[in-house]
């Protein structure tokens, strides 16, 4: 069922991305690129790195396209395919866009098999990396969210295979969950490194130092978490205060933070909570639990 060459409409992170994978893996690759300032910058980069796909301007007729473009020019860019008669009649049409559902694509005079894929994965613009085999790394073993028409929700899962992910389904009506879910891991993740660089560099660490020590922490602490079976508790893989049942620490760890920055004090308290929850079950006695919310209670400013 799977197709062998591909229009990928944008060279953005994703479309690079993709693109680059997809040619690795021994497909035709067609890459819309329509600023020529990029067109010829990724041009140069796949030329470094020993990757061959054709970088174009503008759309040429395919049986599968995968559209890379922001949320908002979805729509606008399926238009403009049916108008550059870029569409065979039985085309696939696949979105890579996390929140918006896999119907937006449905347009005029456009393909009727329609399917979204979105990478949960943090990717990076492949132009800023040395090689083309750094710019697969995020791809391989990442989940997709697949949902769309049953033909090509099918052959956006086979894709998902090429590319060395596995394909979950979300339903259109939780994708923005979904996506609010995503955010939560990975862009609020680099908010919490803010807030925790602003209270290491207050504590006397040189700003390069406090980056590139809690950066390691956080991906150990994120290793230990991914050692763990897929259904074993999260609890398993902690660290730190709660887990010990160090109420002291942990009070001690709330009165820097209240002196040093009220949000960030507030911040780790609620997050905090969550870990509390986490440990109640996992073999801490009462006493250690009621110790712990005890502290948790007395933050100056959270809500009880």
């Amino acid at each position: 069922m799977l197709a062998d060459s591909v229009l990928i409409i944008g060279a953005g992170r994703a479309g690079l991305s993709v693109a680059v994978a997809l040619a690795r893996a021994g497909w035709l690759v067609q890459l819309v690129a329509r600023r020529a300032e990029r067109r010829a910058e990724v041009t140069a980069w796949l030329d470094r790195c020993g990757v061959n796909l054709d970088v174009l301007a503008a759309p040429t007729l395919a049986k599968l396209v995968v559209l890379a473009v922001p949320d908002r020019s979805l729509a606008v860019a399926g238009q403009a395919l049916v108008t550059a008669d870029a569409v065979a009649p039985d085309a696939v049409w696949l979105h890579l866009s996390g929140a918006a559902p896999w119907h937006v694509l449905r347009v005029a005079g456009g393909a009727s098999e329609l399917a979204g894929m979105h990478p949960l994965a943090a990717l990076p613009d492949p132009l800023d990396l040395d090689d083309a085999n750094a710019a697969l790394r995020p791809l391989r073993g990442a989940t997709f969210a697949v949902a769309g028409t049953d033909r090509a929700a099918a052959l956006a899962r086979e894709l998902v295979g090429v590319l060395g992910g596995r394909a979950v389904r979300v339903a259109d009506d939780a994708r923005s969950l979904y996506h609010a879910a995503a955010a939560l891991a990975a862009n609020d993740l680099v908010a919490l490194l803010h807030v925790a660089e602003g209270a290491a560099i207050a504590a006397g660490l040189a700003p390069e130092d406090a980056r590139v020590g809690l950066t390691h922490l956080m991906q150990t602490a994120l290793d230990a978490v991914r050692r763990l079976p897929p259904d074993a508790p999260l609890r398993l893989g902690l660290t730190g205060a709660v887990a010990r049942g160090d109420a002291a620490t942990l009070a001690r760890h709330m009165d820097a933070l209240a002196a040093h920055d009220r949000t960030a004090a507030l911040l780790h308290a609620e997050l905090s909570s969550q870990l509390v929850d986490l440990v109640r079950d996992g073999g801490l006695g009462p006493a250690a639990l009621a110790a712990l919310d005890t502290v948790l209670a007395q933050v100056p400013g959270r809500p009880q």
